[in-house]
C-alpha cells in the first residue's frame, strides 16, 4: 500500500489533533490540569501587602485578653467606635451576627448605633443553595445591625473539585430580581458608592428557582491574582486596636477587614500560593480579593471562541510543519510550541488577567510527536546507521584527541590527534592502561618533573573536568590541556568503558600566561609594575604587623637620566633602564622585590627585616654598584641614584603612606646634591608641598610677565672695557621677592615650562637690544643661556631669525650660550643647528666647558666662537693644582682652535692676574659687579 505523502499526512494529523484539542478545550474536559498550570504561574504575581488594607483579628490574644467567644456586643460597639474615631475608609467586618444577644439585649442596639454612626460598615450574610430543594436560604444579621450597615455581602466561598479556592463570586443572584454584592465587593464599593444598596427581604426558604437560575446564583466569577503566599498580610490583634490609640491612628484612610485567626475560630483555605500543610484564613482571602478590586485586577477566563480557536491554533500550526520540515526538526518544533503555548498563556495572565488554559495544545502537540514520530522510525533507524558513520568520519577528522577504553582502562581505540599528543599509534597503544600513555597532572606540572600518575583509575566517580592540566607524552614533550571524562554504562547501568576527550590548550594557555604576566609586570625591564608591586606591598605590610617585623620602602630616581635619553636616544636610554634593573635585582635578597614605578624611577621593597640596619646596607650597596660605568651601545655612561627610604610602621602603616613618604625622602636627596640616600622625617612632607606650591606659582608667573632679566657685565681683560654681557633670569615673586635661577630652573625643566621661559628669555633680550639701540646706546654683545629642550626644538631658527628681524638687530650683537650636555643629544642635528646660527651672524659660547661629557672630537667639530671656563675652576685656582692646569689647558687648547675664552666666577685680584698672565681673553664676576639690571648696565658701561 502505497503511503501518503508526508505534507498531506501532516496536514490530515494536524486537522484531526486540533479539531479535537478545540472540542476538550470547550467542553472544559482537562479544567484540572490546567488549574495545576494556572497554580504554577500564579506565583509569578507574588509581590508586596497592598499598604490600603489593613487585616484585624481576632486572634488567641484577643480571646485570652477579653475572655471566651462569644463576646459582648458592647464590646463590638467600642470598636468600631474606635474605628470611627480613627476615619477609616472602610469596614468589612466578618463576623456573623444571625441571633439577638438574650442577654444583653441593649447591647445589640449599642452596637447598631456605633454602626449607623460610623457609616463605612459591611457585615457578611450566607447564601446557602439546596440543589434538591431547589431553593435559595439566604440568611442575614439581626434586624437592627443589617439595617445600620452600610452594605451586606455574602461570603460564599466555593473551593474547586480539587478542594483550592482560587477566585471568588462577586454577585449572588438571590432571587430572580435581585442581586447581592459579594463581602469584598460590598467593603470595595464603600470607597465610591453613597446610596445604600437595596439588598430586599428573604425569608429562610427563599422563592423556588428553575434549574438554570440555580446554578446562576454565584455569578461574576473572577479568579485572584494572590499577592504572594499565606502570611503576607501582617495582622493587628482586636484587643490592641481597642487599647492602642497610636495603632488606631495608623489606620486612617484604610479599607479595614476584621475577621477570626484564633485556633478554633474561622474559615481556612488551600490556595494556589498555600504551600505544604499551609491554610489561608478566609479574612486574608478577602484582604486579596479586595486588593485585587482596587488595583482593577481581576483575572478572567478568556472566552469561547477565542480560547477555542487558539487551543486550535497552537496544536495545528506545528503539526503541519512537520509535513515541510526535516525530521530532525520536528522535535525542535514541538518543544518550541509546547512551552510556546505556556508562554502564551503567562502572557494574556500577567499582561490583560485572562486565564487561558494550554493543557489540552500541550497535550495534543506531544500525542502529534509520537503519531507522527512513529510513522519515521525505520526512516531514523537508516539515519542512524548513517549518523554513525559520520561520527566515525569525525573522531578521526577532529582536531581534539579523544581514545575510548574499557571498563579496567585499557585503550581500545585513539584518533589521530590522539595518536600525535601521545606519541603512541593506536595499534600500539590498545590494551595498554590509559594513565601510562596519557601522563596528566596539574597545570603547574608543566614547569616541574612530573610524577607517574596512579594506576588505578576511578571510573565510578569519572565527571567532565574543566580545569587546566598538564600532559606529557613518551618524549616528554608537554601540554597544557583541557580533559573532558565520561563513562559509558550499558543496559544494566554498569560501567563498560571510558571516553575521553583532550583538547591542546597549550598556545592559549601560553597566550594568557602572558597576557598574565604583562599585566603584573614592566614591558622594558620585567620587573614586577605598579600593580603587582602594591597588591604585594600591601601583602607585605600584613605579613609584617603579624610578624612584628620591619619593613623598608626605597624610592629610587636616576639622576641626569632626562640627559641620557635625551642626548643618547630613546633606545638607549631604555638599554640604560634594563642594565639598571638588573643591577638593582642582584642588589637584594630573593624574598625583596625590585619594582619599576615609572620613567625612570624604580620602588625596592625590603620584607621581614629583624633590624634597620640592614636598608642602610642595601642602600649603599646600591649606590656602589650604580657607581660603576654602564656600557651603552659602545659607550661608558655614568648615572648616579637619588634614594629615599621609608620604614613600616615608623613612617606609615599603609601602601600608600610608604610610597609618599619614600618618595618625599628621594626629593630630599635631589635637593641636597643627589646621588645619596636619606630616611623620611617630617620635614620632607613640607619640601614636597613646597615643590608643588612653587609649580602653581611658576606657572602663574608666565601668565602674569613676573620675570626679571639682569645681565652680568663681561670684560676685556687687557683693555678692561666692557665688551658684552650674559643675560640672567630672576623671578620676582610677589610674596617671596627676588627668587635666583637655581632655586626654580631645575623644576621648571621638571615639569616642561623651560621652552616657554627660554622663548620669554630671547624675546625680552631682544626687545632690550632695541631700547638701548634707540637710546643710542653702543651696540653690546649680550649672551642667552638655551636649555638643551630648548635648543633641540626644531622650530628654534625660525623663532630667532623672527625675533631679530622684528626688533631689527644686529645678529652679532646676539649671543647664544649652550652646555656640554648638548653633546649627549643628536650631534648631527646639534652642528647642523648651530652652523646655521652661525651663518645667521649669531656667536656660540660653549658654558661650563670642563664639567660635562664632551669629547675633543665633538669640540672640533662644532662651530663654536667661546669657550666659558665653569667657576668651579677659578673658585680653587690658588688650592688645587689640578685647577690650575686645567684652566691653562683650556685657555691654550680654545686659542690653537681660534676661540676666545671666558673665565666665569672672577671674584679677587689674584685671580685676575693669574688669568691675565695665562691671556684668558674676557671675565666676568662679582670682581666687576655683580648682574646689574638694564638701566645699571648703561651705568657701567659709561664709567669703564
Amino acid at each position: 500500500m502505497k503511503r501518503l505523502p508526508a505534507k498531506y499526512y501532516a496536514l490530515i494529523l494536524a486537522t484531526t489533533l486540533a479539531l479535537l484539542a478545540s472540542l476538550t478545550q470547550w467542553m472544559g474536559g482537562l479544567k484540572h490540569w490546567n488549574n495545576v498550570l494556572y497554580d504554577q504561574q500564579i506565583v509569578l504575581f507574588s509581590g508586596e501587602a497592598n499598604s490600603d488594607i489593613a487585616i484585624i483579628t481576632i486572634d488567641d490574644w484577643s480571646l485570652e485578653s477579653l475572655g471566651r467567644w462569644p463576646w459582648s456586643r458592647n464590646i463590638h460597639a467600642e470598636f468600631i467606635d474606635s474605628l470611627t474615631e480613627a476615619d477609616v475608609l472602610a469596614v468589612g467586618l466578618d463576623i456573623l451576627f444571625l441571633e439577638p444577644s438574650s442577654e444583653e439585649p441593649e447591647a445589640d442596639l449599642r452596637f447598631a448605633e456605633a454602626i449607623q454612626r460610623n457609616g463605612k460598615i459591611v457585615l457578611p450574610s450566607i447564601v446557602d443553595i439546596s440543589k434538591t430543594l431547589s431553593r435559595i436560604q439566604v440568611r442575614l444579621p439581626i434586624q437592627e445591625l443589617a439595617e445600620a450597615a452600610v452594605y451586606l455581602g455574602h461570603t460564599s466561598i466555593s473551593p474547586d473539585n480539587s478542594g483550592v479556592v482560587r477566585g471568588v463570586n462577586l454577585t449572588a443572584n438571590v432571587s430572580p430580581t435581585t442581586q447581592m454584592s459579594s463581602f469584598v465587593k460590598a467593603v470595595w464599593k464603600v470607597g465610591w458608592v453613597s446610596e445604600k444598596e437595596n439588598i430586599g427581604r428573604f425569608g429562610k426558604t427563599g422563592e423556588a428557582l428553575s434549574k438554570e437560575q440555580l446554578e446562576k446564583t454565584l455569578s461574576n466569577y473572577v479568579r485572584i491574582p494572590f499577592s504572594g503566599k499565606v502570611g503576607l498580610y501582617q495582622s493587628i490583634s482586636y484587643v490592641d486596636v481597642l487599647r492602642s490609640e497610636k495603632l488606631r491612628k495608623s489606620l486612617y484612610g484604610k479599607y479595614v477587614l476584621v475577621g477570626f485567626n484564633a485556633v478554633g475560630l474561622g474559615s481556612r483555605f488551600v490556595t494556589p500560593v498555600s504551600e505544604y500543610g499551609s491554610l489561608m484564613s478566609g479574612i486574608e482571602l478577602n484582604a486579596h480579593a479586595l486588593s485585587m478590586l482596587l488595583k482593577n485586577e481581576p483575572i478572567v477566563e478568556i472566552k469561547a471562541p477565542w480560547d477555542v480557536l487558539l487551543t486550535g491554533f497552537l496544536v495545528f500550526i506545528p503539526i503541519a510543519l512537520y509535513g515541510v520540515l526535516s525530521v530532525r526538526y520536528t522535535f525542535l518544533v514541538s518543544i518550541v510550541f509546547i512551552p510556546l503555548s505556556v508562554l502564551i498563556s503567562l502572557f494574556l495572565l500577567q499582561t490583560y488577567h485572562l486565564w487561558f488554559g494550554p493543557a489540552a495544545a500541550i497535550i495534543a502537540i506531544f500525542i502529534g510527536y509520537l503519531l507522527w514520530g512513529s510513522r519515521y522510525s525505520e526512516f531514523l533507524s537508516q539515519l542512524l546507521f548513517k549518523e554513525k558513520a559520520k561520527a566515525k568520519a569525525t573522531l578521526l577528522a577532529i582536531g581534539d584527541a579523544v581514545i575510548t577504553t574499557d571498563a579496567q582502562g585499557k585503550v581500545e581505540f585513539m584518533n589521530p590527534a590522539a595518536e600525535k599528543m601521545s606519541g603512541y599509534s593506536s595499534i600500539r597503544a590498545k590494551g595498554q592502561a590509559f594513565n601510562h600513555i596519557f601522563l596528566i597532572k596539574g597545570i603547574e606540572e608543566c614547569e616541574a618533573s612530573l610524577s607517574v600518575m596512579d594506576e588505578n583509575p576511578i571510573f565510578e566517580s569519572a565527571t567532565s573536568q574543566t580545569q587546566i592540566q598538564c600532559l606529557t607524552n613518551k618524549s616528554g614533550q608537554k601540554y597544557a590541556i583541557q580533559l573532558a571524562v565520561n563513562p559509558i554504562f550499558d543496559d544494566a547501568g554498569i560501567v563498560s568503558g571510558i571516553v575521553y576527550a583532550i583538547s591542546d590548550l597549550t598556545e592559549v594557555f601560553n597566550i594568557s600566561q602572558r597576557m598574565a604576566h604583562l599585566a603584573t609586570h614592566d614591558s622594558l625591564t620585567e620587573l614586577p609594575n605598579r600593580v603587582l608591586l602594591q597588591d604585594r606591598l600591601k601583602q607585605a605590610i600584613n605579613q609584617a604587623k603579624r610578624s612584628k617585623k620591619h619593613l623598608a620602602i626605597l624610592f629610587i630616581d636616576l639622576d641626569g637620566f632626562k640627559k641620557i635619553n635625551d642626548g643618547l636616544g630613546h633606545s638607549a636610554g631604555d638599554l640604560l633602564l634594563v642594565q639598571v634593573a638588573k643591577r638593582l635585582q642582584t642588589s637584594i635578597r630573593q624574598v625583596d622585590t625590585a619594582a619599576r614605578w615609572g620613567g625612570d624611577e624604580f620602588i625596592i621593597m625590603l620584607e621581614n627585616l629583624d633590624h634597620e640596619e640592614y636598608v642602610v646596607e642595601i642602600a649603599e650597596k646600591i649606590l656602589y654598584i650604580m657607581s660603576l660605568p654602564l656600557n651603552v651601545f659602545g659607550q661608558d655612561v655614568f648615572i648616579t641614584p637619588s634614594i629615599g627610604i621609608s620604614l613600616f610602621p615608623k613612617d606609615g602603616k599603609t601602601a600608600e603612606g610608604l610610597l609618599a613618604r619614600a618618595d618625599a625622602a628621594m626629593y630630599s636627596v635631589k635637593e641636597s646634591g643627589r646621588n645619596a640616600f636619606n630616611f623620611y622625617s617630617k620635614e620632607l612632607n613640607k619640601t614636597a608641598k613646597d615643590r608643588l606650591e612653587m609649580e602653581k606659582d611658576l606657572r602663574q608667573a608666565l601668565l602674569n610677565n613676573d620675570f626679571e632679566i639682569y645681565y652680568q657685565p663681561q670684560v676685556d681683560l687687557k683693555t678692561h672695557q666692557i665688551v658684552g654681557a650674559e643675560a640672567l633670569i630672576r623671578w620676582r615673586h610677589r610674596e617671596k621677592g627676588l627668587i635666583l635661577p637655581e632655586q626654580f630652573i631645575s623644576l621648571a625643566e621638571d615639569v616642561d615650562l623651560i621652552i616657554p621661559i627660554g622663548e620669554w628669555v630671547l624675546r625680552e633680550v631682544c626687545q632690550q637690544l632695541k631700547a638701548w639701540r634707540d637710546q643710542g646706546m653702543a651696540e653690546i654683545h649680550i649672551a642667552v643661556n638655551l636649555s638643551p629642550r630648548q635648543f633641540l626644538q626644531k622650530n628654534l631658527l625660525t623663532k630667532i631669525t623672527s625675533l631679530v628681524n622684528e626688533y631689527e638687530i644686529k645678529p652679532n650683537s646676539l649671543g647664544i650660550e649652550v652646555t656640554e650636555s648638548l653633546m649627549l643629544k643628536n650631534i648631527s642635528q646639534v652642528i647642523a643647528t648651530l652652523k646655521e646660527l652661525k651663518l645667521l651672524g649669531i656667536s656660540i659660547a660653549l658654558d661650563d666647558f670642563g664639567t660635562g661629557f664632551s669629547s675633543l672630537n665633538y669640540l672640533k667639530q662644532l662651530p663654536i666662537d667661546t669657550l666659558k671656563i665653569d667657576q668651579t675652576f677659578i673658585r680653587n685656582l690658588f688650592t688645587n693644582q689640578d685647577d690650575i692646569n686645567i684652566v691653562q689647558a683650556v685657555i691654550v687648547l680654545g686659542h690653537k682652535m681660534g676661540m676666545k675664552i671666558v673665565a666665569e666666577g672672577i671674584e679677587t685680584h689674584e685671580q685676575l692676574l693669574f688669568l691675565k698672565e695665562q691671556n684668558c681673553d674676557i671675565g666676568q664676576g662679582y670682581y666687576f659687579d655683580k648682574p646689574l639690571e638694564a638701566d645699571k648696565l648703561i651705568s657701567f658701561t659709561l664709567e669703564n
